[in-house]
């Protein structure tokens, strides 16, 4: 009897212990159910919000007025929604919200604010629970005017460095013009005279700081180095038999001064005789008439 007892009361435990595990498995399916069903229902639930657009993107040191459009992706209508703006060296002072976004629908939102710094900024936009990050280029008309002084003065020591160059070229072109003409070519047709302007214009320019009329001058000197480098090498050497005609005329020349000289000589001699005479013989009319009146 004893052990038929123990067997039931066994039995029984085995059983309450089944039961409470069949419940337990039972709650706990509910309750993964219920989380399931409520985590459905938030993702059709969405509030979320895209950047659509942001400018501008290039702005100056000082206010500035950001717009900054974005758009509902969720099925809710979205109340006052703001944003707020950070980055290197800014600041916002005042924020006009979008007051109500209905799914799908598109708004600006505008931040006024200051930029004390110049370069590449990256700004922060905070907009609901979305981050956003653009990144934007602020420039200094201060810094500008500098930088434009600078490159001005680099180019103009440029212009003058090219211009010492030139220089060397034209006085290396002068004796190249020299040793041709020496050596029996013809560089009748080479002028160096208007090379030498554009180069003396230039370099006054240059000292007067002015920066395009020195550019202007040095191209025109450059082009005329170039013509006059060109006809100097496409330069002939002039025929022998001209070279002799040349002799001849300028031989021809001389002799015909010399004949002139002589010419002219032989004339004033005569004309000096002839003065002579007529002088001699009115002195002697003279001389006979004052004794004739004794």
């Amino acid at each position: 009897m004893m052990k038929r007892g123990c067997e039931y009361t066994t039995f029984v435990f085995q059983a309450s212990w089944k039961r409470r595990f069949i419940l337990c498995l039972i709650i706990s399916l509910f309750l993964i159910g219920t989380v399931y069903a409520e985590e459905s229902e938030t993702s059709t639930e969405s509030t979320g919000i895209s950047l659509v657009n942001f400018f501008p993107t290039e702005t100056k040191i000082g206010d500035v007025q950001f717009n900054i459009q974005i758009k509902n992706d969720g099925n809710e209508t979205i109340n006052n929604l703001i944003a707020f703006v950070s980055g290197r060296g800014y600041s916002s002072y005042d924020i006009v919200p979008a007051d109500s976004l209905a799914p799908g629908e598109k708004s600006y939102i505008m931040v006024y604010g200051n930029l004390k710094e110049s370069g590449n900024v990256t700004l922060t936009l905070r907009v609901d629970r979305e981050i956003f990050y653009k990144n934007i280029t602020v420039e200094n008309p201060d810094e500008e005017d500098v930088t434009d002084a600078e490159k001005e003065r680099i180019e103009l020591e440029n212009v003058s460095q090219q211009i010492e160059e030139l220089k060397g070229r034209y006085a290396s072109l002068e004796l190249e013009i020299s040793d041709k003409k020496d050596n029996g070519y013809d560089t009748s047709k080479i002028s160096l005279d208007d090379l030498k302007k554009y180069l003396r214009t230039a370099e006054a320019s240059v000292l007067d700081g002015n920066l395009r009329n020195a550019n202007s001058n040095l191209k025109l000197a450059i082009e005329e180095y170039e013509y006059q480098k060109d006809k100097l090498d496409a330069a002939k050497a002039i025929p022998t038999i001209n070279i002799v005609k040349d002799y001849a005329i300028i031989f021809s020349a001389i002799a015909g001064s010399i004949i002139v000289f002589f010419t002219v000589y032989e004339l004033l001699i005569k004309k000096g005789v002839m003065v002579a005479r007529a002088g001699k013989n009115a002195a002697v009319k003279v001389i006979k008439r004052k004794k004739s009146e004794e």
